[in-house]
């Protein structure tokens, strides 16, 4: 096999929804060690692709091109964790709205090429935990209060992830415009 790429299909956060998880990512850093998602990396990942090759990157483009949906109007919801083993690893936002729709349509856009999701939380990954006070940790996120923040999302893309020791590096490969009338 040729060269591959690391891929995932994702919706970026905007601007005001990053400052605001950022002001909370701050309020629980010193909760836990581990690593807070850098601004420029926080997604919504639809799906991941896992790694391809440079062909089916091109398969995945053109597939990716026939979903339609309209603008999405989303919403910041609570906030979370994942736990491994019983401790908690992520820790994350959930996202309200018409984005599991969407989701679907990419998970049948791409389904001659990908196994069909057995289950998507729709989620934004704000922090990686190595280690914490599980108990420090949950009541430091119980505290934070926010309003329902809602935002609208007019596009989703197909990304590349290079990882590094300090981190993924995340390259945009193509938009794609959600703004049709179905």
């Amino acid at each position: 096999m040729g060269e591959v790429v690391r891929a995932f299909v994702c919706i970026d956060i905007p601007e005001e929804v990053a400052r605001v998880v950022e002001q909370v990512q701050g309020k629980l850093a010193g909760y836990f060690n581990g690593r807070i998602v850098p601004r420029e990396n926080l997604h919504l990942t639809l799906k991941f692709l896992g790694e391809i090759s440079k062909e089916k990157v091109e398969s995945v483009k053109r597939a990716l091109n026939q979903v339609r949906f309209h603008k999405l109007s989303l919403t910041l919801d609570e906030i979370g964790t994942f736990y491994f083993r019983s401790q908690p690893r992520i820790i994350w936002f959930k996202i309200g709205g018409d984005v599991v729709e969407v989701q679907k349509l990419v998970d049948l856009a791409l389904s001659e090429m990908f196994e069909l999701e057995r289950r998507f939380m729709s989620h934004l990954t704000i922090a990686r935990v190595k280690s914490c006070d599980k108990l420090k940790l949950a009541q430091a996120i119980r505290k934070i209060s926010l309003p329902k923040l809602k935002f609208q999302v007019g596009e989703f893309k197909l990304k590349s992830s290079v990882l590094s020791p300090n981190g993924a590096v995340y390259s945009t490969i193509a938009s794609y415009s959600l703004n049709s009338d179905s």
